[in-house]
């Protein structure tokens, strides 16, 4: 199995706060030449997770990686955007949510974390689990470059096993979001960028490797698809990925000349994990770069994030 390179460089952060919420750092660049970085946290003695940061430029919006560990005691959450001074706000069964009060008039104006009932396989979530939201809604402070906001989408990891309960699922989303030009050289307005593209697929696990392999399109957006990813869990439970994939705009005819009607995508850097202590859910973020065909002929390169979960439970 291929993977791209990781560790071209790593910059350690050092001990960022005492013992017992020691979390060390590395803000590593895993493609060798690109921009995506991602944030790894050595260790966690709190609420730990892995998030998708989406920080949003002029261009469209720039994804990077990041663990992420939240002391929900202290106010603290340590990840990419470290940020103190989160008091909570909101608990319930619909979970829990924390604001640095003084940060604005309103939760959509404030710096945020929201933590909630897994939103991305119902009926197949491991225990403890949660999907999360971190947002800083102004750009006091980002480490991007022109970025004027940022918002990230993950999830906490309770638990994690070596490998998953069944060796095979019956139906995997990869699912492609945040198109943008930013980056690059930008040849369509933001508007004619796909909003998203959703990928079905199996996953097959052999040992400690496994394939997806597209089946179809998701529709909405995409018809015709094919290619896939290869994978591979480590002795943690952490999974890494790689792949490509290819797809046709579900629309045939009628197209406005820069309308897309083909794509062609690399996914050359995916991470995630292996939920449950009985392995029941795999849930992963990645780095997408490709290009996107028009209907009059031209090729417009593009990224985006690629988001692959899947669910090992027993059908019911």
């Amino acid at each position: 199995m291929h993977l791209a390179k990781s560790g071209c460089f790593a910059v350690s952060l050092a001990f960022l706060f005492a013992a017992p919420f020691a979390a060390v750092a590395q803000d590593l660049q895993p493609l060798e030449g690109d921009p995506l970085r991602d944030t790894r946290l050595e260790s966690c003695a709190q609420t730990r997770g892995f998030a998708l940061l989406r920080y949003m430029t002029p261009d469209g919006p720039v994804v990077h990686l990041s663990d992420l560990c939240l002391d929900e005691d202290e106010g603290r959450i340590v990840s990419a955007e470290t940020r103190d001074g989160f008091t909570l706000v909101e608990k319930s069964r619909n979970g829990r949510a924390f604001e640095v009060l003084d940060s604005g008039n309103d939760k959509y104006s404030r710096l945020r974390v929201q933590l909630v009932p897994d939103e991305d396989a119902p009926g197949c979530t491991a225990n403890g689990l949660h999907s999360l939201a971190y947002q800083i809604p102004s750009a006091k402070g980002l480490t991007v470059d022109g970025a004027t906001a940022l918002y990230a989408t993950g999830y906490t990891i309770p638990a994690t096993a070596r490998k998953p309960m069944r060796p095979k699922t019956s139906v995997v989303l990869l699912s492609i979001r945040d198109f943008s030009q930013a980056e690059l050289p930008r040849s369509l307005p933001q508007q004619h960028l796909p909003a998203s593209a959703d990928l079905y697929g199996m996953l097959d696990f052999s040992g400690d490797a496994a394939t997806f392999s597209v089946i179809e399109g998701g529709g909405h957006t995409v018809g015709e698809a094919a290619g896939g990813l290869s994978l591979s869990v480590d002795g943690t439970g952490e999974v890494r990925a790689s792949g490509d994939v290819t797809a046709k705009s579900q629309r045939l005819a009628g197209h406005q000349p820069h309308e897309w009607v083909s794509m062609r995508a690399e996914i050359p850097y995916l991470r995630g994990h292996v939920l449950g202590q009985t392995g029941i859910q795999l849930k992963s973020y990645g780095a997408v770069r490709g290009t996107l065909m028009d209907a009059s002929g031209q090729e417009h390169a593009f990224r985006a994030s690629a988001q692959l979960v899947a669910c090992f439970k027993d059908p019911e």
